[in-house]
């Protein structure tokens, strides 16, 4: 994660964590993360018990844990999506402490007029604020 770095990029923002990969867009330089930055471990054991489901369909039952979502729900952190924001509404995972890109979609989270965050709801409060997906006009 990284932050304050120089940009001329409209999507830039100060004082806001961005993942590595959209850092080096933003910047049209590369920072050297090029090191492994996802290893995913999964134990078969999770409080004395193996009770995964392995299927696709989404049907897990109420006592097992879903393969899939969670896999997904862990790679989705590892391309750097996540929010900063604790429990209490401050911004302390990350020191620095500070929102990430993430954070300023969330709604419940409030910013000054430079951006800057002001004060933070508690995570319960904020929910994603709804965003039209952006669709490309190339052939990919």
């Amino acid at each position: 994660m990284l932050r304050n770095f120089e940009s001329d990029n409209p999507s830039y923002q100060k004082d806001t964590y961005f993942p590595s990969a959209l850092a080096n867009h933003l910047a049209e330089k590369d920072f050297g993360a090029r090191a492994i930055t996802l290893t995913l471990k999964i134990s078969s054991i999770i409080d004395g018990k193996v009770d995964w489901y392995f299927g696709t369909d989404g049907k897990a039952k109420p006592d097992q844990l879903d393969f899939i979502t969670l896999a997904l729900h862990e790679l989705v952190h590892g391309l750097g999506l996540f929010a900063t924001v604790t429990g209490d509404g401050s911004f302390g995972q990350v020191n620095p402490p500070g929102p990430a890109i993430y954070d300023r979609f969330v709604t419940g989270i409030l910013f000054d007029e430079s951006g800057k965050p002001k004060k933070a709801m508690p995570l319960a409060a904020c929910r994603p604020t709804p965003i039209a997906p952006k669709r490309s006009a190339g052939p990919n």
